[in-house]
């Protein structure tokens, strides 16, 4: 390995190296969703419109994972193509999903599906969402259409990203569609959530038993900002605990892996957060980046629940491509600690493959490996944090 990184190749000989993206981030013209209206009839949010144009530019993006030697893609399905109205199956998107599945099978590269990425189809939405029980057999029933066409090509599906997050924006923030500010509304999305995932995992083991299902969570890493003060450190334990159980709690027993996706750690003074910029700010959300959180969470997961771990999105957004490649190698080396440690991390996918539409800050954003440049016909340009990326991964496929 380089002098900057030290990893041990024995920790990540059965690793799953990767990248994750998002349907309607990169996409393009998902007008069958909630997200979509709410855009066009909202004058404060930018239109996601093509987005990265990927629904007709897929293998490119394919082509391109695999040039970065990398093992396995995280994409999601949008609900929303596959069923546009509650009577109606699409074919034609149904096909589109299963050329792209097809496509990196032949570049042997493993795909790792989402099944609901924040967005609805537009009917669901309008009879409540989340916030309805009528959402979890709906979610079966498009669940069960799908399992049907790949089950014997898909290993990994995970079924709903970051409830938390969604619930969070939508119906605490009132920040999402339908933006919403109802403690009653959050807890009734939040149990459909749960149990949509529950009958979903039957549905897809009764299916195939070998896939592997389980469900997305984000997580925030907490520190007391004094560690000799008893309250910075009881807050912190608490946030901790209460992080990790709200989401993968009700779903363990339907679970085969915990998905994670893990951005940034706070300091918490007085029950207030203090960021540690030590890396550095970055631009749009200014994250705390602080590696050492993935560490501690990991080890956290393990000690709760022994399972399989794989880190479903971890980036920054970085438009000159200043810290990406050392945020990266941070990371890997946070997950090889954790992994000598005794936590079964299996895979790591990287956010995002794609510059792309970052939900109500629009375009602003930059998490790609890849440069995405929007006025010039989505020109795909690898930066170099994705270069540096791809040979890492080459030294400790072959070492």
């Amino acid at each position: 390995m380089s002098n900057k990184l030290a990893l041990n190749s024995k920790n990540f000989k059965q690793f799953l190296f990767g990248v994750a993206t998002s349907g309607h981030q990169i996409e393009g013209n998902n007008i069958h969703s909630d997200w979509y209206h709410w855009e066009i009839n909202n004058k404060n949010i930018e239109n996601s419109g093509i987005a990265c144009n990927s629904r007709n530019r897929y293998k490119e993006d394919i082509d391109i994972i695999a040039k970065l030697n990398l093992d396995v893609y995280r994409f999601s399905i949008e609900w929303s193509r596959i069923q546009p109205t509650q009577n109606t199956f699409d074919e034609k998107e149904l096909k589109y999903y299963l050329d792209l599945i097809s496509y990196l099978k032949s570049k042997n590269i493993k795909p790792f599906i989402t099944l609901n990425h924040f967005t609805l189809p537009k009917w669901v939405a309008d009879y409540g969402g989340w916030t309805n029980k009528k959402i979890v057999a709906d979610f079966v029933k498009y669940t069960e259409f799908l399992i049907k066409y790949i089950k014997n090509d898909v290993k990994f599906i995970a079924t709903i990203n970051e409830p938390t997050v969604y619930i969070g924006m939508s119906y605490l923030a009132g920040k999402w569609p339908p933006q919403k500010r109802n403690v009653l509304d959050a807890y009734k999305a939040y149990k459909n959530m749960m149990t949509a995932h529950n009958r979903a995992y039957t549905v897809i083991k009764n299916a195939n038993s070998n896939i592997k299902v389980g469900i997305v969570n984000q997580i925030t890493d907490y520190v007391p900002y004094n560690n000799n003060l008893f309250w910075d450190k009881f807050t912190c334990w608490s946030l901790n605990k209460i992080r990790a159980w709200l989401v993968y709690k009700p779903t363990i027993k339907k679970a085969d892996f915990l998905g994670l996706n893990y951005y940034y750690q706070y300091r918490m003074k007085n029950f207030k957060q203090k960021p540690d910029y030590s890396l550095g700010k970055f631009e749009v959300f200014n994250w705390p980046v602080t590696p050492n959180g993935l560490y501690r969470t990991l080890v956290r997961l393990h000690k709760m629940y022994q399972k399989p771990i794989y880190i479903t999105e971890n980036g920054i957004s970085d438009k000159h491509d200043k810290h990406r490649k050392t945020v990266i190698e941070k990371h890997l080396a946070a997950i090889d600690k954790a992994i000598s440690d005794g936590a079964m991390v299996k895979g790591y996918m990287h956010w995002s493959l794609l510059d792309n539409f970052e939900w109500a800050e629009g375009y602003k954003s930059k998490f790609g490996l890849v440069k995405v440049d929007f006025e010039n016909n989505q020109k795909r340009t690898i930066r170099d944090s994705g270069y540096s990326y791809g040979e890492l991964v080459a030294r400790l496929k072959f070492a």
